[in-house]
């Protein structure tokens, strides 16, 4: 289950980074945990590290947080080497950015970290509305329980409230296709009724802190509406896994939860099934 005791956070001294930097330390006090600042100077670009040098680019104030600067040929590979090595249970990341004097953590950059890392990953970003809640993605597979458990000790050890979602994917097929071609509502017209007894069910027996909880039914495309929702209902964090099933048959891999984390309106923390 997930542990931020030792907490990593890329930055690169930008606004950008600043929101991970906040996020990173936010947790760290939610859980008692440490916060390692971690700097990559990518060797190519040394008018950043001019920049950095002749005080054109702020460095942060000391503080009882480390800051580590290390030199490396691509920023990805650096960070999860680091995470790696110091045994990181949280890594913190930027979503957005641009490269040249004032290289930021692009989007690109974060994605391969989600991908990579050894550990769970917060891709955060600035997040203007929120509500004081956790939308927690589940899809039946065997990843559901470690889901619901991790959604639910984050939870409450923010303070937050606990959304939990499941999308069904249904997508009609053209008539052409013959009559077994139908949408899964024309087989099952109480779907969505047994679909939330199912989640209800699973939440009970999942364990974890109680926490304040409603249960969600959504039709449509998980990539989507998770987003969707997430904006709807002003959702501070989204937090789900990298595997698993969306719906009744489509694989959550990889490049789904890469996808929420470019549409989603706040931060994502992706954990691999077995943290």
């Amino acid at each position: 289950m997930l542990s931020f005791q030792r907490i990593v956070v890329a930055t690169d001294y930008s606004s950008t980074s600043d929101i991970a930097v906040a996020w990173a330390e936010h947790l760290a006090r939610e859980f008692d945990g440490t916060v390692d600042r971690l700097h990559i100077e990518v060797l190519y670009e040394r008018e950043a590290a001019a920049a950095l040098l002749a005080g054109e680019v702020e460095a942060p104030d000391e503080d009882d947080y480390a800051n580590v600067v290390l030199r490396a040929v691509t920023a990805a590979p650096a960070i999860r080497e680091y995470v790696e090595k110091e045994g990181a249970d949280l890594l913190v990341v930027g979503s957005h950015g641009r490269r040249g004097l004032r290289r930021m953590l692009l989007g690109s950059v974060a994605e391969e970290l989600v991908r990579t890392s050894p550990c769970p990953v917060l891709v955060a970003k600035a997040n203007a509305n929120p509500s004081g809640r956790v939308l927690a993605p589940i899809d039946f597979s065997a990843y559901t329980e470690p889901a619901l458990v991790n959604a639910r000790r984050l939870a409450a050890a923010m303070g937050l409230a606990l959304d939990v979602v499941h999308v069904i994917e249904d997508a009609p097929q053209p008539a052409v296709y013959g009559p077994a071609a139908r949408s899964l509502y024309q087989m099952d017209p109480d779907l969505n009724e047994r679909t939330m007894a199912h989640m209800k069910s699973l939440y009970e027996g999942s364990g974890g802190p109680e926490v304040e909880v409603q249960f969600l039914v959504e039709t449509g495309r998980s990539f989507h509406d998770i987003p969707r929702i997430a904006e709807e209902r002003r959702s501070d964090l989204i937090i789900m896994p990298t595997h698993g099933l969306t719906g009744l048959s489509h694989a959550l891999i990889g490049s789904v939860a890469e996808r929420v984390i470019r549409r989603a309106p706040c931060p994502v923390l992706v954990f691999r099934p077995s943290a």
